[in-house]
């Protein structure tokens, strides 16, 4: 081979190595994406939602107009406060994308881009007729405080054009591509969004909404802030678990809706928002099975959730605890709520043998084992449940893996 012909063959390979270090940079479990559009980069997410290439377009369309209305300051300003508004009521931190065509459409500056986001909706919805498009904004909720914390906090002036990213498909780690506008109008990849960049800076998550219109309470409302976890109320926080003294005693009230989250993203990524968390309590009354309590916790923020804080819901009282009645355990249940069609959730209950009456509690007759079911919707993450005994400590830690829940003697 003359030097020439190996220089030209060294070249070439060169060439090559570069591409193929180029295409081999945008991967997902270590394969390489050769096709990086939208459509493609979206479906090969590790967790993708998606069923049809064209709910990617249509939302990549819609994308793309809100980027464009974005470059404008007071549109920045009506999503906030549009945002504000509806978490405010109860709701989460999103704009309806029909609200916003409705309210915006008559605009000189919004209004071509307002057509065309009301052609992409019922594009979308004709693709899938549960779907309803919105934005939400992530970053809100940060602003939100800072704005309550300082009373000199101009919202509108920290503001600045968002990046977006598409609800429904994220890689392992719950980070997804965001995408801003290049210089020809087209959406262009410009990192991996994860939570923490996105309440601390502008991003849009462009999708669809959970649709759960029966949660109308404020679940901020039900948590009590200034409470303390009981199990560290102990001489210099020691645990009080282990001490036989917080045992339960017949016929007295029984407490609950203690819970920490330990995997929040595992619960609800942070593209969906809110946490709609609910407590379902089944057991034995004489000797079928029931739902001795229920409650749902209604939206309640994200910040009250992190790094692994106890929360209390003022919601607490479950029931009077009386062993003729209710035997001497049941089973407690979470599951957080996303909506959906009708559907129904199955709780199992342990069958037991005779109990014999001992000095503080009554005999305790066989029960056979037997099934409760409790409506719930398709979308809902059945979070998992446990058996709570009348002779576990009262601040016994029950482990569903991505949460735990307490029981108390009370307030």
């Amino acid at each position: 081979m003359s030097k020439k012909t190996f220089y030209l063959s060294f070249v070439s390979m060169a060439v090559l190595f570069s591409c193929s270090k180029e295409e081999a940079s945008i991967t997902n479990d270590n394969v390489a994406i050769l096709d990086t559009s939208i459509e493609s980069r979206t479906m090969s997410l590790a967790v993708n939602e998606f069923t049809d290439t064209k709910q990617i377009t249509a939302y990549a369309e819609l994308a793309k107009e809100v980027l464009l209305m974005a470059k404008a300051s007071d549109f920045r300003s009506y999503v906030y406060e549009n945002a504000h508004q509806l978490s405010e009521a109860g709701d989460d931190y999103l704009v309806y994308v029909d609200d916003m065509t409705k309210k915006l459409s008559t605009s000189s500056k919004f209004g071509k881009s307002t057509s065309n986001i009301k052609s992409l909706s019922a594009k979308i919805k004709s693709l899938d007729e549960s779907e309803i498009p919105m934005i939400f904004y992530p970053r809100a909720e940060t602003l939100e405080d800072l704005a309550l914390s300082n009373k000199g906090f101009d919202v509108a002036k920290n503001m600045n054009e968002p990046i977006v990213v598409l609800k429904g498909a994220h890689n392992a780690d719950y980070s997804a591509p965001g995408y801003k506008l290049n210089d020809e109008g087209e959406l262009e990849y410009a990192f991996d969004v994860n939570e923490e960049y996105a309440w601390e800076n502008d991003v849009y998550v462009i999708g669809a909404a959970e649709y759960l219109p029966e949660l109308d309470n404020i679940g901020e409302d039900l948590i009590d802030t200034k409470a303390v976890p009981p199990f560290t109320t102990g001489k210099n926080s020691a645990s009080l678990t282990a001490k036989s003294k917080f045992r339960r005693v017949n016929g007295e009230a029984e407490h609950g809706a203690w819970i920490q989250v330990t995997d929040l993203n595992g619960i609800e990524s942070w593209f969906s928002g809110k946490l709609e968390m609910r407590q379902v309590v089944a057991g034995t009354q004489g000797a079928a099975g029931t739902i001795v309590a229920e409650t749902s916790f209604g939206r309640v923020k994200r910040k009250y959730f992190k790094d692994d804080k106890w929360v209390k819901f003022n919601a607490s009282f479950l029931f009077n605890w009386n062993l003729n009645n209710l035997g001497d355990y049941n089973v407690e249940k979470w599951i957080e709520e996303d909506g959906g069609p009708s559907a129904e959730i199955s709780i199992s209950i342990p069958g037991s043998a005779y109990k014999p009456a001992t000095s503080t509690t009554p005999s305790q007759p066989a029960i056979a084992g037997t099934t409760v079911k409790v409506s719930a919707k398709k979308d809902d993450d059945d979070l998992g449940s446990r058996i709570v005994q009348f002779s576990d400590n009262r601040y016994k830690r029950y482990d569903l893996g991505k949460m735990k829940f307490i029981r108390y003697e009370g307030n």
